[in-house]
């Protein structure tokens, strides 16, 4: 378990995730872009090395710490 959700408990930081999500979710209509679209262009950007995360959570650079993987699959949406 990350430290930050021994502290907040994981109730709230889910409650956060959803905010933010959610706001995000959002701006992308707002904007007429698509989620997906717009987050499988970054993955993609980033595995080329065309760009770098301009600021990784601590413990996220691989995101199989995470238990999760990108289905590069995905990008031809």
């Amino acid at each position: 378990m990350l430290p930050v959700v021994r502290q907040r408990g994981p109730e709230r930081l889910r409650n956060e995730l959803a905010d933010v999500l959610t706001n995000c979710l959002l701006l992308a209509d707002r904007l007429g872009l698509d989620p997906d679209t717009v987050v499988m262009a970054k993955f993609e950007e980033m595995r080329e090395g065309s760009i770098q995360p301009r600021r990784p959570a601590v413990g996220a650079r691989n995101m199989t710490n995470f238990g999760l993987s990108v289905d590069h699959s995905l990008s031809a949406r």
